[in-house]
């Protein structure tokens, strides 16, 4: 049984040390966004692209990540059931 437990906290620690690939950057670059880069409405919902956050670029809060942000907004609009 010590055999298996020991085993199950080496697996976990070796799981666990691939985690910390990105580094949160210090002071990261602000955002100024003068205009959407894309929006469109309907009747029932109303949404808006503001910026597209990719690896490095501007706006990014950690190095050498493997994903993209998404900077939208949907309004909540009032009267609706």
């Amino acid at each position: 049984m010590l055999i298996l437990s020991r085993t199950c906290c080496l697996l976990m620690l070796l799981g666990l040390s691939a985690c910390g690939g990105t580094k949160v950057l210090k002071d990261p670059e602000l955002l100024v966004i003068a205009e959407p880069l894309a929006s469109n409405a309907d009747q029932y919902i109303s949404a808006t692209l503001d910026w597209v956050i990719f690896r490095d670029g501007p706006g990014t809060w950690a190095k050498n990540v493997d994903w993209d942000e998404y900077m939208i907004r949907v309004p909540r609009w009032s009267g609706y059931t």
